[in-house]
């Protein structure tokens, strides 16, 4: 059974220098009757990512509900991302990495696509800007229905 709507999962792995925008990018997201869980998983960064997370998290008054959960060894960012979906509670997952951020109504555009189009899976554009860490989803790519087999 689904609690939230959607399951934001950011793996986090020494990336001090670019966890902020992309926790201030979900907390800046449009939400209309949208309920949210942000899951960061810390796989051991062995910098002070999670510390300025944990930062922008206390200061946070939004809707959105946190989680953090931590790996007791650094296991990659496939182990990270499974780790997210099984804390995860949310009908819909969308991964972002933690260098990555979102144009302000990207989760709203792309739930709103698939309850348009009944898709097991949309996906978004992006766009990449002169800084490596300033890639951010945008609109939902043209072609987004895909059925599942079976």
């Amino acid at each position: 059974m689904f609690t939230m709507d959607i399951s934001i999962i950011i793996p986090v792995y020494n990336v001090e220098e670019y966890i902020e925008r992309c926790i201030l990018s979900v907390c800046k997201q449009s939400m209309n009757n949208i309920s949210v869980e942000c899951i960061l998983v810390n796989d051991n960064s062995p910098d002070k990512s999670i510390d300025k997370a944990k930062s922008l998290i206390e200061s946070y008054s939004g809707e959105i509900m946190f989680k953090i959960v931590t790996h007791d060894q650094n296991q990659g960012l496939s182990s990270a991302r499974n780790t997210g979906m099984k804390n995860a509670t949310g009908k819909y997952l969308f991964f972002l990495d933690s260098d990555d951020y979102l144009a302000p109504d990207a989760i709203e555009t792309l739930i709103k696509e698939q309850e348009r189009s009944n898709s097991d899976i949309v996906s978004s554009g992006f766009e990449i800007t002169k800084n490596r860490a300033e890639k951010k989803a945008e609109k939902p790519a043209e072609k987004t229905e895909v059925k599942a087999k079976g």
